[in-house]
């Protein structure tokens, strides 16, 4: 029988749904057939961040008897393993407990891992899901708010039927982190449930979502180790987790070639887009771009114009006649 494992958060933009992506596609990456399931009914995006197209169906349809499930998913092209199945787009829809208890049955006997996307916040649908899952992973930041949510959502959790309970502390920044003089041991205190994986903020988030690439194929790497690394414990493998070497992971040292074994382990179909992206810059340096563009052709100048040029009393006259060519012309618009 599969695992259901429900990603849960006391409040919006801890990057909550960019972690379903990344622990599913990398749990299909290790062999494993992981169905994700968005029940963020009304707001759903996860489709963006796993690449794939809205299915014509949701979950309802098959809860229903409207559609089959093996109808109503969508497989990855990208990613042989890895499957999706959508929320509707509103609440318009009653559904017994009886109903879904026999749709989470039938997901757990064709699936090893069903990774649920539920919505943020703390309301009865995330109780009702993390009751009925086997984990629940809280996400959230290194932010104060999302800290303080963290906590109250565990606590609540705890005594309302969740089997078992992990924290994912995600897009962290170690200079936030001492700026407000705290640290990932203060928070796994605060929310006082045990650490699943720690992941650092990553630019590499972004831009995949719009390049429209999976984070685990794009290029550089940083934050999809660590999701890896998730995926792992989540299979029961022995995956060191430490909360003083976390700073490490932010030097070039730590990404190597021998880290992408979850690339070259799998059969991977041709791409519609481009797998790497190794030639964009980390972070982008007008000043850099500029002079890495090639130079344009000059125009030509005599003997004389270059010798004045390269006397500092010449160079400021030119560039005094310049601007009043500049003011002069000006002057015709007024």
């Amino acid at each position: 029988m599969g695992t259901i494992i429900s990603l849960v958060s006391g409040k919006g933009g801890t990057g909550k749904t960019t972690a379903v992506a990344a622990i599913a596609t990398s749990l299909a990456a290790l062999g494993k057939r992981t169905l994700c399931i968005d029940f963020c009914i009304g707001q759903s995006d996860l489709d963006l961040s796993l690449c794939l197209e809205t299915p014509t169906y949701n979950f309802v349809d098959v809860i229903s008897g409207v559609a089959k499930l093996k109808d109503a998913i969508v497989s990855s092209s990208n990613i042989p393993g890895l499957y999706f199945l959508s929320s509707p787009d509103s609440y318009d829809f009653g559904i017994d407990e009886e109903s879904f208890d026999s749709f989470l049955k039938m997901v757990r006997e064709k699936f090893d891992f069903c990774i649920i996307d539920t919505s943020s916040g703390i309301n009865a649908e995330v109780f009702m899901l993390s009751e009925k899952s086997d984990m629940s992973i809280i996400v959230t930041t290194g932010e104060i708010p999302a800290i303080r949510r963290a906590a109250k959502l565990a606590s609540l959790l705890s005594t309302s039927g969740a089997k078992e309970i992990r924290v994912l502390v995600n897009r962290v920044v170690l200079k936030n982190l001492k700026f407000i003089k705290t640290s990932i041991d203060d928070i796994i205190d605060k929310v006082g449930v045990r650490l699943i994986g720690i992941v650092p903020e990553d630019n590499a988030v972004f831009r995949s979502l719009h390049k429209n690439a999976l984070l685990i194929m794009y290029r550089p790497m940083l934050s999809i180790y660590d999701f890896m690394d998730i995926a792992r414990r989540i299979n029961g493998e022995d995956t060191p987790l430490s909360t003083k070497s976390f700073s490490k992971r932010h030097f070039p040292d730590f990404i190597k070639k021998e880290h992408d074994y979850f690339i070259e382990d799998i059969e991977v179909p041709q791409l519609q887009q481009p797998i790497l992206f190794s030639d964009e810059p980390e972070e982008y340096d007008p000043v850099e771009t500029a002079n890495n563009q090639p130079a344009e052709p000059a125009e030509t100048l005599d003997d004389s114009n270059a010798q004045d040029a390269s006397n500092p009393h010449q160079l400021i006259t030119q560039v005094t006649s310049i601007i009043d060519e500049i003011n002069a012309l000006g002057s015709l618009f007024d």
